[in-house]
């Protein structure tokens, strides 16, 4: 049993997509930077990204490309995707009993007084 790297052909694909994705997003904020000093104009931005994904077909919007330059991200691969921030169905419905509990709690203390 081999460890490491898988070589299906999934994932050669899919390593080539990310790769090419990387160089794409580069090659635009460089793009965008070299015209930034001339232009500040919002229309560039997007005929950057649209010939670079024509080049390298992706799908990188000129917001990205504009957020990447403004962070300073000149030249560096794009960050990974964070997980999503939604609640869980289970610990949503414990939050949920735990409130109610909290309301019922609330209402016969104030009756008591």
């Amino acid at each position: 049993m081999k460890f490491g790297k898988h070589h299906c052909k999934h994932c050669i694909t899919e390593s080539k997509k990310s790769d090419s994705k990387k160089k794409a997003m580069k090659e635009a904020i460089l793009l965008y930077m070299a015209k930034r000093e001339k232009v500040k104009v919002h229309k560039e931005v997007s005929k950057i990204a649209e010939t670079v994904n024509k080049t390298y077909k992706t799908s990188i919007s000129g917001h990205t490309v504009m957020r990447h330059v403004e962070t300073g991200m000149v030249g560096q691969s794009p960050l990974k995707m964070q997980p999503g921030g939604g609640i869980q169905k289970d610990v949503f419905k414990l939050q949920l009993t735990v409130f109610e509990t909290f309301v019922r709690i609330k209402k016969i203390n104030a009756e008591s007084n």
